[in-house]
């Protein structure tokens, strides 16, 4: 953030998860600096992470090209929380595990596969804030 910012310039909606109180706090940003101007409110929030593990599976699925059938065999995997499932799909099923939390992170993931997560959980991030602005 820079100090010297006067935040007179254009703001974003933005928010942010306060995990400990369960909360979505919506804020106002600087698109300048990126620096909180103030908060909006708060919302009662609690993650989901079943729910958010299929999402970013099939977010992330998308993002690495994968035919509509394929995407579809992935988020059935998620749903059903398939151990038996190899190659491709499987690294992405355990690499959105790894990410949020629930799994052990094996050390070497591919880079395409790597790519493709972290940027469907940047597209879910996006899609949280638009939503909560």
């Amino acid at each position: 953030m820079d100090v010297s910012c006067n935040h007179d310039f254009t703001h974003t909606g933005t928010s942010r998860l306060d995990l400990e109180r369960g909360e979505l706090v919506l804020l106002v940003s600087c698109d300048r600096c990126g620096g909180v101007v103030r908060e909006v409110g708060r919302v009662s929030y609690h993650p989901q992470p079943r729910r958010l593990y299929i999402h970013l599976v099939e977010l992330a699925a998308r993002e690495l090209g994968l035919d509509p059938a394929r995407v579809e065999r992935l988020r059935l995997a998620a749903l059903r929380d398939d151990e038996g499932v190899e190659g491709l799909e499987g690294e992405v099923l355990q690499l959105c595990k790894a990410r949020l939390g629930k799994a052990s992170p094996a050390g070497s993931w591919r880079a395409e596969v790597v790519a493709a997560v972290e940027r469907a959980w940047a597209s879910h991030d996006r899609r949280l804030d638009r939503a909560a602005a």
